[in-house]
């Protein structure tokens, strides 16, 4: 599986690079076929203290996208 990432005012540290790796190896034992190999883009943002995160897998001619935000509470 080839993975990209792609950072908007943040980056990955290195551990954490290494957990979505280990997390993404699952997904890559079901779709890495002979056929073919997945593709993962993981979108990073970081806007207005809101961390964001966009993830496209995309396998054959299919696209799953997922998305998550995580930003302080307003109290």
């Amino acid at each position: 599986m080839k993975i990209t990432y792609t950072g908007r005012h943040i980056a990955l540290a290195p551990s954490q690079t290494t957990e979505l790796e280990a997390e993404f190896d699952k997904i890559k034992r079901l779709l890495d076929t002979a056929n073919g190999e997945a593709e993962a883009h993981v979108f990073l943002r970081h806007e207005h203290s809101i961390n964001q995160v966009e993830v496209k897998v995309s396998w054959r001619q299919n696209e799953v996208a997922a998305d998550a935000e995580i930003g302080r509470a307003h109290v």
